[in-house]
């Protein structure tokens, strides 16, 4: 098994960056406030940071988490501020383009989740495989960020234990806790 010291460190910087950089936000505003935007194009970077590290052994996990990521991305409205202007982002949203995108990020999820979990040969039962996505798919479409938190922090807690894909559970705690500051947002 690799050394996945490299991968636990980007996530445990990911996730205390994100809670330094609201925290100076809550101080500044005091209101608690999580940078949503930066998500998408952070889990995208460390997607790719993963798969640099790991693309020998684990290619198509890999391959999936970053398509993931760079849907998530480009379904993204802050993302493209950067590029185009607000005429023109008002045509791009209109298009429907944007819903292809959010789309595409959903197939994919459930993609990389199934594929994961099919590659479990022990001790689980189909029916816990479905009834995660299943979850996942109630999550994703209802877009309830308390559903999406808990599925993304049990398929981590799953593959941790099942020793599935390392250092790729990481990835899915990383998940989890940018999913956790949308949750704590709702409430």
């Amino acid at each position: 098994m690799r050394n996945t010291v490299s991968e636990k460190r980007v996530v445990l910087l990911t996730a205390l960056t994100l809670g330094m950089y609201s925290m100076s936000l809550y101080v500044e505003h005091q209101a608690l406030i999580f940078p949503f935007p930066l998500n998408e194009s952070l889990f995208f970077l460390v997607a790719l940071y993963f798969f640099y590290r790991n693309h020998a052994t684990h290619r198509t996990i890999g391959i999936l988490a970053i398509s993931t990521g760079f849907f998530a991305l480009l379904s993204n409205q802050f993302f493209w501020s950067f590029l185009l202007d607000g005429a023109q982002i008002e045509r791009l949203f209109n298009s429907g383009l944007t819903d292809f995108f959010r789309l595409m990020f959903f197939i994919l999820l459930l993609c990389w989740a199934i594929v994961t979990a099919n590659s479990d040969e022990g001790a689980s039962k189909f029916w816990y495989k479905v009834g995660i996505v299943l979850c996942l798919f109630v999550g994703l479409y209802f877009q309830m960020s308390l559903v999406l938190f808990s599925v993304y922090l049990l398929f981590s807690c799953h593959f941790f234990w099942r020793n599935l894909h390392p250092p790729y559970p990481w990835l899915w705690l990383l998940l989890a806790i940018l999913e956790a500051g949308k949750a704590t947002m709702q409430f």
